[in-house]
């Protein structure tokens, strides 16, 4: 048994104002019209994450939705929202603002960015991001060179030789196998 006299004390927790159990709040966002709007905002980017729907249409997005897309593609918090910081950078392909471009060539450009931030940067500008692209075929990020690479249609890497089979319970000669069989 340990030596009592060695364990600290107990330290005094101090206690909140209003006690330390407090009854949940509920909001009403019918008083916030900028947290609606960016809610449904949110609810808008997700929608075109369904395998099944076939993404986002095209022109699905207008100038108004601007800033809110710039405001999430912009936030870099933590794993819950790469998601919806993802589907922002693409959704600012579709716009065709200066404000929507220069952002995506800042994301596109910076090496502190996500890998997957700045490919997805890259793919939003498309056509319109052949220098950026030209530019990035030598990057740092194995990941980013290689999209900037296909971007500007160079031919893909090619892909690894299949490996060898594996013999089954059939024999195999020099030749190959004494029979056809799902290795050959």
């Amino acid at each position: 048994m340990a030596d009592q006299r060695l364990v600290p004390a107990e330290s005094v927790r101090p206690v909140p104002r209003g006690g330390a159990v407090r009854p949940s709040l509920v909001a009403d966002i019918g008083d916030l019209p900028a947290v609606a709007r960016r809610r449904e905002l949110d609810a808008r980017l997700l929608d075109g994450t369904c395998g099944f729907s076939g993404g986002q249409e095209p022109g699905r997005w207008t100038v108004e939705d601007l800033d809110l897309l710039l405001l999430a593609s912009a936030e870099r918090f933590g794993g819950e929202t790469a998601l919806l910081r993802r589907q922002a950078v693409l959704a600012l392909g579709d716009l065709d603002d200066d404000r929507a471009l220069r952002r995506l060539h800042d994301l596109a450009l910076s090496p502190v960015e996500h890998d997957a931030a700045r490919i997805a940067a890259l793919r939003a500008l498309g056509d319109r991001g052949r220098e950026i692209a030209e530019v990035l075929v030598d990057d740092v990020s194995a990941a980013v060179a290689a999209v900037a690479r296909r971007l500007l249609g160079a031919q893909r890497p090619e892909r690894p030789k299949a490996p060898l089979p594996v013999p089954g319970d059939r024999e195999h000669d020099q030749d190959g196998c004494a029979e056809r069989c799902w290795c050959c």
